[in-house]
């Protein structure tokens, strides 16, 4: 999962935050596996509201991840390019991209 999210041709900020992404999944995934389990069985309303608080948390956790992620790709896209402008002797400017 890592390599399709683009691992290794992301920044270091974006692979953060395709870690935390994964972390995320897993863990919503086990609760799901979890709750789905708990929620068959007899269960009072207390338990009911227990576990659709933890997956509600989970769901939010992996989507705040993933919108981020989605939103450091757009800035860096959308970014320019940096541009250093050097006097040069005679009152000349040099224009630098990076």
């Amino acid at each position: 999962m890592r390599q399709q999210m683009g691992y290794s041709e992301s920044s270091p900020l974006e692979r953060i935050l395709i870690e935390q992404i994964l972390v995320c999944w897993v863990n919503l995934y086990v609760l799901e596996i979890n709750s789905a389990t708990k929620l068959c069985e007899s269960h009072s309303t207390e338990t009911g509201l227990y576990w659709d608080k933890r997956l509600t948390g989970a769901q939010r956790r992996f989507r705040r991840a993933s919108e981020s992620l989605a939103r450091i790709r757009k800035l860096s896209r959308n970014t320019p390019a940096l541009q250093f402008n050097i006097a040069a002797s005679g009152g000349q400017q040099v224009n630098v991209a990076k």
